[in-house]
């Protein structure tokens, strides 16, 4: 019976990120469930709760380099198709900057330091 207890409260706490999904509560499951019987759902939750959350604020700099760190191939693919149309590229260096740094902000003119401007650094 006590062997359940931490799986009951991984379950409890899953069932808790469900009900309110977002990276940082994805995050804070997997830093605490890491191997859990759950974790490799979140780890398949966590890139698309990131970009989503980044499509909606592109000018957050820590949620880039999170998202960064967790970006798919699929995920990079659509990151720089906005720059594109039937697989020919209409603006060379967004589509770079896209397939570098994910979903990029709507800059009349690309600042002079990109990676400082998203990333922060």
């Amino acid at each position: 019976m006590i062997e359940l207890l931490p799986v009951a409260r991984s379950q409890f706490r899953w069932n808790e990120v469900q009900k309110n999904p977002s990276s940082k509560s994805c995050e804070k499951f997997l830093a605490d469930y890491p191997d859990g019987v759950f974790g490799t759902q979140a780890r398949k939750w966590l890139p698309d709760l990131l970009r989503n959350e980044l499509l909606n604020d592109r000018d957050n700099p820590p949620l880039r380099r999170r998202y960064l760190d967790w970006r798919t191939q699929t995920q990079r693919k659509q990151d720089h198709a906005e720059w594109e149309v039937f697989g020919v590229v209409f603006d060379r260096d967004r589509f770079e900057l896209a397939d570098v740094y994910g979903p990029l902000s709507d800059w009349e003119t690309i600042p002079q330091d990109p990676r400082k401007v998203l990333l922060g650094e």
